[in-house]
């Protein structure tokens, strides 16, 4: 339960502001290639994130609820927004920031699962309504990512 009130908050907030960064039609005022280098940047921004974390001691102590869920809220609006924009999950702008709050690893990373499930989904039914769909594109993506869950969740317990 400790865990079920920030991940609302981050899941609430990242499912609006994606419907904002996608519904918003922001990506049709950007040019491509910002889109892409913007992409490019926060991808290379997630990959240096994750070596530096990887040396970092899992953290002993947690934020207090109400600093956790104000910050939570911010982190999930700023990773709704770019992931509406982008079509990411947000989960590595999230998961980061959790730990920094106090989540110890696997704890982040199951937090991270479920919040990217809203943000991701908003992002989603936006490109539906948009008629923007690959419809064999997206049928293979669930298929590898139903099997991929399941080899990763089998490995990590």
């Amino acid at each position: 339960m400790i865990y079920a009130i920030v991940a609302i908050i981050i899941a609430a907030a990242s499912f609006i502001f994606a419907m904002l960064g996608l519904g918003g039609h922001d990506e049709h005022h950007v040019p491509v290639q910002t889109l892409k280098i913007l992409f490019a940047a926060m991808v290379v921004a997630a990959a240096l994130r994750t070596l530096w974390a990887s040396r970092q001691a899992e953290p002993e102590t947690m934020m207090p609820l109400k600093k956790r869920s104000i910050i939570g809220f911010f982190t999930g609006s700023f990773a709704g927004f770019i992931g509406g924009m982008l079509g990411l999950g947000g989960g590595f702008i999230i998961a980061p920031i959790l730990m920094m709050m106090g989540y110890k690893t696997k704890e982040a990373a199951a937090t991270t699962a479920l919040v990217v499930t809203f943000s991701s989904f908003s992002g989603y039914f936006g490109h539906v309504a948009q008629g923007e769909m690959n419809w064999p594109l997206t049928i293979a993506v669930v298929i590898a990512m139903i099997i991929g869950s399941q080899l990763g969740g089998r490995y990590m317990t």
